[in-house]
């Protein structure tokens, strides 16, 4: 199984499991269920986009703002890689194209960060707008038959590559779920240009 289908089967199996959970909690519930608080939470997120990874968010939200209003403000982080083994010690000032013999493999990871804000619609639901930027890192996978280099001659490098990083845009919608009093579920889902769609999944507080 290649590390994006167990990426995206992880991160549904968490989903699956928080639903239950809200569902069960809420259910539990004797004779009224929770109720959305105007207050400020700050939430915490996990998260998964289909062409940047997984990570998680972290946000400040602002529920007592009128209809209309900036609600809140998170952040963003997430990884993904080609699957290259990053093994043994990393080396900056080694160049790109110095010791080519020993290269036995390359690849690239990429780093996505997203800055959001949003809009209040209700109480539960609010809006996103997001600005992110997405930083590849070409990869070089290199052994050093001498083991003069790295651990026992395991090494690896990095290298910025500019053509492929880029800047993106976005939008989407948080909804604020309530489980009990002081703990509110957060499901959001984003469409961007650097992620095409991300799902996450968080704890409100």
């Amino acid at each position: 199984m290649s590390l994006f289908k167990r990426e995206f089967y992880t991160f549904f199996l968490v989903i699956f499991v928080s639903i239950l959970s809200t569902s069960h909690t809420i259910y539990a519930q004797d004779v009224i269920s929770p109720v959305l608080e105007d207050k400020v939470y700050i939430d915490i997120g996990l998260e998964y986009g289909f062409n940047s990874g997984l990570g998680g968010n972290i946000g400040y939200n602002d529920l007592s703002v009128e209809r209309g209003g900036l609600s809140l403000w998170s952040l963003s982080f997430l990884y993904k890689d080609d699957g290259i083994d990053q093994w043994g010690e990393y080396y900056q000032s080694i160049g790109q194209n110095q010791f080519p013999e020993d290269i036995i493999d390359t690849g690239y990871a990429y780093l996505t960060m997203h800055g959001i804000v949003g809009v209040k619609i209700t109480k539960s639901t609010h809006a996103l707008a997001t600005i992110g930027y997405r930083m590849a890192s070409y990869v070089q996978k290199r052994q050093d038959d001498f083991t003069i280099l790295g651990n026992n001659g395991r090494y690896h490098t990095s290298y910025t590559d500019p053509d492929k990083s880029e800047i993106g845009a976005g939008m989407g919608v948080k909804f604020f779920l309530p489980m009990s009093e002081h703990v509110v579920f957060t499901p959001t889902i984003i469409l961007s240009t650097l992620s095409v769609m991300s799902f996450s999944i968080g704890f409100a507080f």
